[in-house]
């Protein structure tokens, strides 16, 4: 749980990690061709949020853009597994079809995250026209490979986590926190989480920590204020990221009556 820092700010160490904010207007890029690649052939331009630089190549952020997949009805993926520790997924608006196991597709939704660990085979297609995504794959480096469908008998470790999924485990300084369990093996490394503001509820901007090595939050709807170490503060929207190192004194200001956010920890 997060950890309220003193009200008086403490001073800043020349050594100490800063925090990183990622703007998605700032970040649209033309993807390069991949060949070989059937799933990222078509992908054209995307928003690279660069997180490699800023996080010693721990994470990569991608996310399509509105509109991306209209002129594109029969983009699919053929079975695939990526070089990684984990993939996730958040399906930011539309749905898609996909594929853990042997003819078992089933349909994602918006507010859905694709929970895909390492070389685990997987298979999507079927994207409405207003399908909108963003993967995060740890670390930033990976690989993909296509593959022969999995054997009928084979049970995956991927899933489809749904927002009822994700369990209310508190409230704090006016945001209710919900957290998905995830399997043992990498549930002692990662959290996911997701904030949604109340409506009720006063939020005072209380200063806070955590014992991370760095989480994650990315906006998936209305606005928030993040300061960090005293230092100015920023003004993130949908789609926009913040990474807050471990130890950091932050706080969150003046958050939205729609906001919303998924938080992706990593362990130290």
């Amino acid at each position: 749980m997060l950890q309220r820092a003193s009200e008086t700010m403490k001073n800043t160490s020349a050594t100490q990690k800063e925090a990183v904010f990622r703007r998605a207007a700032e970040h649209e890029v033309e993807l390069p061709p991949q060949p070989g690649q059937v799933h990222r052939a078509s992908m054209g331009r995307i928003i690279d949020y660069r997180l490699q630089e800023t996080t010693n190549d721990m994470v990569r952020a991608i996310a399509t853009l509105p509109g991306h997949f209209e002129a594109i009805p029969k983009w699919g993926s053929p079975w695939h597994y990526h070089e990684c520790d984990l993939q996730i997924a958040l399906i930011l608006k539309g749905s898609l079809d996909i594929a853990y196991e042997h003819e078992t597709f089933s349909r994602a939704s918006q507010g859905d995250i694709l929970f895909i660990p390492g070389h685990v085979l997987h298979d999507v297609g079927g994207a409405s026209s207003d399908y909108q995504v963003a993967e995060i794959t740890f670390p930033g480096s990976f690989g993909t490979i296509e593959a022969d469908p999995p054997e009928p008998d084979l049970k995956s470790r991927g899933a489809t986590l749904a927002i009822r999924d994700a369990r209310l485990i508190g409230e704090y300084d006016g945001l209710a926190i919900y957290r998905y369990a995830l399997a043992e093996a990498l549930g002692s490394q990662y959290a996911i989480r997701r904030y949604v503001r109340r409506r009720a509820e006063a939020s005072h901007g209380v200063w806070q920590q955590h014992a991370d090595r760095y989480r994650m939050l990315f906006v998936t709807q209305g606005k928030v204020t993040v300061e960090v170490n005293g230092n100015r503060p920023a003004i993130l929207k949908a789609l926009d990221i913040a990474i807050i190192p471990g130890d950091a004194d932050y706080r969150y200001l003046s958050p939205s009556v729609e906001y919303e956010a998924v938080e992706v920890a990593l362990g130290k």
